[in-house]
């Protein structure tokens, strides 16, 4: 299943030389996660862009640097997260992330490099 989800990059002119939170980074350098809960909010109906959505975490004190805390952002936007699970040390269920997507519920993921962290927005089957 391909579900309707806005794309957002964070490399996206009209904002990737803002401040993440209160850091030195940008959402280019460091606003993938804001970029794809902007993309899960916006899915959901509570849309807003990466550069406002940042705003917003910023003004409710969700940062800690340029590290969000999602529980915090989550009872802002009265948005309930389907679970967070770790599979740093072992391979991710992509079976479970298949099913969320098919019940058609975006998911949003984090993909481990040897040196940069990642986190990507799954909104279709993955191959």
């Amino acid at each position: 299943m391909k579900l309707q989800v806005k794309k957002y990059s964070q490399n996206n002119p009209e904002w990737e030389d803002i401040k993440v939170g209160n850091s030195d980074y940008t959402i280019g350098d460091a606003g993938c996660y804001i970029s794809c809960l902007a993309m899960t909010l916006d899915y959901y109906g509570k849309g807003k862009t990466p550069e406002k959505l940042n705003e917003v975490l910023t003004q409710i004190k969700a940062y800690n640097g340029a590290l969000l805390n999602m529980w915090t952002a989550a009872k802002h936007f009265n948005f309930t997260f389907g679970g967070l699970e770790n599979f740093d040390n072992e391979p991710a269920p992509v079976d479970r992330i298949i099913k969320r997507i098919d019940d058609g519920h975006p998911t949003i993921i984090r993909v481990d490099f040897i040196v940069i962290l990642h986190i990507n927005k799954c909104k279709g089957n993955i191959t």
